[in-house]
C-alpha cells in the first residue's frame, strides 16, 4: 500500500469538526483538541488527549455510531517532540478513533516533506497500535500522563 501515489488510498471522508464548544462534542465526528483545551481552561492539549473527559466524550460518539477524529497527528517516530509521537499514536485506538488531522508537526524544518511516504509511516504506526491490547494501551497513557505532569 505504500507504494501507491495517491495519499488517501480510497479513505477520503468530510468529518464534522468541534474545535471550541465543549457541550457540542458528542455531535462531532472529529474533536478538535487546541480550542477544546482553550475552552475548558486546561493547560494543554495533551491533557485533554488523556482525560477520562474526552474518553467518555468518545465512547459517547461511537456508541451512536459515528465516525470518530481526534486531534492532529505529528510524523510518526517524531520524538523531538515536547510529547513523543508514540505516546499519542498510542491513544487513537485505546480512544476508538479512526481519523485524524494531519498536524502542523508534520512540516516542522526546512527540509521539504515527502508526504506520501509520511502518511504511509503515519498508517503503519497507527495499525501496529491497533494490534496492542488495551493493557498496553493504558500504560502508554499512564506515561503520556506522567510526561503531563513533568511539564506542567
Amino acid at each position: 500500500m505504500c507504494g501507491e501515489s495517491s495519499l488517501s488510498y480510497g479513505r477520503d471522508f468530510i468529518l464534522t469538526l468541534l474545535t471550541n464548544d465543549p457541550k457540542l462534542a458528542s455531535a462531532a465526528d472529529l474533536i478538535g483538541l487546541n480550542d477544546l483545551h482553550l475552552s475548558l481552561g486546561w493547560r494543554s492539549h495533551f491533557e485533554v488527549l488523556a482525560s477520562d473527559y474526552l474518553t467518555g466524550i468518545c465512547t459517547t460518539i461511537l456508541e451512536a455510531g459515528l465516525r470518530l477524529g481526534v486531534g492532529g497527528l505529528g510524523r510518526a517516530g517524531d520524538n523531538d517532540l515536547p510529547i513523543p509521537a508514540d505516546l499519542v499514536y498510542a491513544q487513537y485506538p485505546r480512544l476508538g478513533a479512526g481519523a485524524a488531522l494531519v498536524s502542523r508537526a508534520f512540516f516542522r524544518g526546512a527540509a521539504p516533506v515527502d508526504m506520501t511516504r509520511e502518511i504511509c509511516r503515519l498508517r503503519e504506526n497507527l495499525d501496529y497500535m491497533n494490534t496492542l491490547p488495551m493493557t498496553a494501551l493504558q500504560k502508554q497513557r499512564e506515561r503520556l500522563w506522567d510526561m503531563i505532569k513533568g511539564q506542567l
